[in-house]
């Protein structure tokens, strides 16, 4: 029993080790159940989680307590897929119950870190000196990408890259009237041919006819300094591409 002391009750030994027995662990259910959640991916792979563990898993890591089970299923009621939830705008990512500032923010880093990862494995001393092969070192480059972005791949006789910058960001129309840039680029890189590759975001790997005009003003533009556009290539967000070259829009290249 609590020993009085004039109106206070000053709690015994008893009293006091019963408080902290009943005290909630830190973390408590939730924490046990992340733990069982991580060594369960330890063991069988991401692949044998279901759409909504996978994201309830990443939140762990953006909100430190708590269950994230119900704001996962949130996000993927309100954005249809996991691809949905990583695509859409920070500020509607907010706008989830549960979601802060942390969680968004880790979200709209998953598709520019895998585009990071992706990129440094595929453009590792590549040599590009088939269809196939710069099919699959530009497909990185638009990962998450929600506008229209252009990349110029700069390439020796050998068809070895020696630098990929980007050069125009929301229209590749825009390119076509900066010819002095992209001379500029490849010359310091001493280049003997190039790539031009931009993506559509919200259409088909398809060229339009304002592509195919920019690109032929371009090949010829750079022909009058002796480069060689070896090839232009559209990628749409599903990752099909379209080579200007296969389809006959540009000259094949000797060698390629």
């Amino acid at each position: 029993m609590a020993e009085k002391s004039g109106n206070k009750t000053e709690p015994t030994s008893q009293n006091t080790e019963q408080a902290k027995k009943s005290r909630p662990k830190p973390g408590g259910v939730h924490h046990a159940h992340r733990q069982r959640v991580k060594q369960r991916f330890h063991e069988q792979g991401l692949d044998a989680f279901p759409a909504h563990n996978k994201m309830e898993m990443l939140l762990f890591f953006g909100i430190p307590q708590g269950d994230t089970n119900e704001i996962a299923h949130r996000l993927l009621q309100e954005f249809g897929s996991i691809s949905g939830v990583l695509d859409a705008p920070y500020e509607e990512l907010l706008k989830i119950k549960g979601i802060g500032e942390n969680a968004a923010t880790l979200l709209k880093l998953i598709p520019a870190i895998s585009r990071a990862y992706m990129v440094d494995l595929a453009h590792r001393n590549q040599v590009l000196d088939t269809s196939a092969k710069v099919i699959t070192y530009i497909s990185p480059l638009f990962i998450g990408e929600q506008d229209e972005q252009c990349y110029l791949i700069c390439l020796n006789s050998g068809m070895q890259v020696l630098r990929c910058e980007k050069i125009a960001s929301g229209s590749f129309h825009q390119v076509s009237a900066d010819l002095l840039r992209i001379i500029s680029i490849i010359t310091k890189c001493r280049a003997t041919h190039c790539i031009l590759t931009h993506n559509h975001p919200s259409a088909l790997a398809l060229p339009s006819s304002s592509d195919l005009s920019a690109t032929a003003a371009l090949q010829k533009g750079l022909a009058t300094v002796g480069v060689t556009l070896v090839d232009h290539v559209i990628a749409d967000r599903t990752g099909d591409c379209c080579s200007l070259r296969e389809i006959g829009a540009l000259q094949q290249p000797h060698g390629f």
